[in-house]
């Protein structure tokens, strides 16, 4: 049997980092950041977001987890990115936000 060792498993598969969260790791925010979300649904109705989120520092959630973040205290620009913080005290990096009509499948894990 010829096997591919440089194919990637499934679990390699399962968490692969997106292109615009590797970018968003090489930037030096000036700030400590909680993580970095991708496919990201902006509720602007109730002030949260709804992304799947990769390099959590707190340990709370694995890279491709879909959570929803504690309501938006204030947000910023920064390069082609938004640095927003929550009023629990996070600070979420958005990389990308999801295509109109679509969001990621969110299951109730939130912070």
């Amino acid at each position: 049997m010829n096997v591919d060792s440089t194919a990637p498993t499934g679990d390699e598969l399962a968490t692969s980092v997106p292109r615009s969260v590797k970018r968003a790791l090489a930037v030096d925010f000036g700030a400590v950041i909680t993580g970095y979300l991708s496919c990201v649904v902006i509720n602007d109705d109730v002030s949260f977001l709804i992304g799947i989120i990769f390099k959590d520092t707190r340990g709370r959630f694995g890279d491709g987890t879909t959570i929803r973040t504690s309501s938006l205290y204030r947000s910023r620009r920064h390069d082609d990115f938004m640095v927003v913080e929550t009023v629990g005290g996070s600070c979420y990096v958005v990389c990308d936000v999801a295509l109109s009509g679509c969001s990621p499948l969110f299951t109730g894990i939130r912070h």
